[in-house]
Formats: structure tokens, sequence, C-alpha cells
């Protein structure tokens, strides 16, 4: 049932907002196929305003990065008053104010501003509002992939090196969600 489907993907954080890769939001493309039923799930839900949330997500989980295989693993949330320790060494080596870069580039909203923290080492994933793309930095505090994406959520794929420019060797990045 399309109706039942589009209802547990809200719940558990889609954006129906999003128009894709395809340049069409769930609800045009609900109208174009006369899915009456998923325009009221649609509707119900408020989807001129529904652009998904991060609060729900309990665990990310990268795998196949061949390039810097200590990126791979299960991350953590992490509030943003919590600094990454990585992120604070490269600030401190440029010779910048940490707290204020990280507020530029991550934010310090409790609700909307979630970061990732690598269970095993320094590594860390983050949504960067300065450029809108999600960055996997290695525990040194340097980016090693990024990839454009909703704020509420990092894409599965399309993973690209930040050095080399290329997709080759990108992971895979899995989202787990309380639903």
């Amino acid at each position: 049932n399309l109706a039942a489907g589009a209802k547990v993907l809200l719940e558990a954080g889609a954006d129906a907002t999003n128009s894709g890769n395809i340049g069409a939001t769930p609800m045009s493309i609900a109208s174009d196929s006369a899915a009456y039923a998923v325009m009221k799930v649609l509707k119900e839900a408020g989807w001129e305003s529904s652009s998904g949330s991060k609060e729900n997500v309990i665990k990310l989980n990268v795998m196949g990065s061949k390039e810097v295989a200590e990126i791979n693993g299960d991350y953590f949330p992490k509030t943003p008053e919590e600094i990454p320790p990585a992120f604070s060494s490269v600030c401190q080596a440029q010779g910048w104010d940490t707290k204020q870069m990280w507020a530029k580039l991550n934010g310090l909203d409790l609700k909307s501003d979630t970061w990732f923290s690598h269970v095993e080492n320094d590594s860390y994933i983050y949504w960067n509002r300065n450029d809108g793309k999600w960055w996997i930095d290695g525990p040194d505090g340097n980016g090693v992939w990024i990839v454009k994406g909703p704020s509420h959520a990092p894409p599965a794929h399309g993973w690209m090196h930040t050095t080399k420019g290329t997709l080759e060797g990108g992971p895979m990045v899995r989202t787990f969600r309380d639903i």
C-alpha cells in the first residue's frame, strides 16, 4: 500500500519537500500518478514544511571506504555543544577560533545540528551548513569524503573523495532511525 509506505517514511524522518535528482517532490509524483491516498497522507503530514529531521537518527554506519579504512564503522549522535577533538586540532593548527568555526560550519542548534562521532577513533560526520554537503572527516580531522544532501540524513552513495575528486572507492553510509 503506497499510502502506508508514505506514512512510514514520513514517520522515519523522510523529507517530503526533497525533489531529489529528478526534480520532482513526492507530492508532484503522487499527483501525476493519481495516488490520491498518498496525497492525503502528505497533506496530513504538512508536506510543504516537512523537511526531515535528525532527531530520531540513532546511528550511522560507514562501510567500504578504501582510502581511509579508519572511517569505516559505527557513528553515534552528538550534540553540537560537543566539538569533535580532531576538528579542534585542525582549527588550532590553522590558527582558527574553534568554537566560532564549529558554529559556522556545523551550527549550534540542539535540535537540528547533531553530528556523529566514530565509536573507535576521532573520525566524525557532519552536515556543513556553509556548503550544504555532508563531510566524513578522518581521525586526523581532515576531510576524506563529501556529498551534497539534505541536512537531515547523509546519502548512502555518491561520496566524492575530497582531494582526488573521484567517487572511486567511496563508502556506503547507512542511517539507522528509531521509528
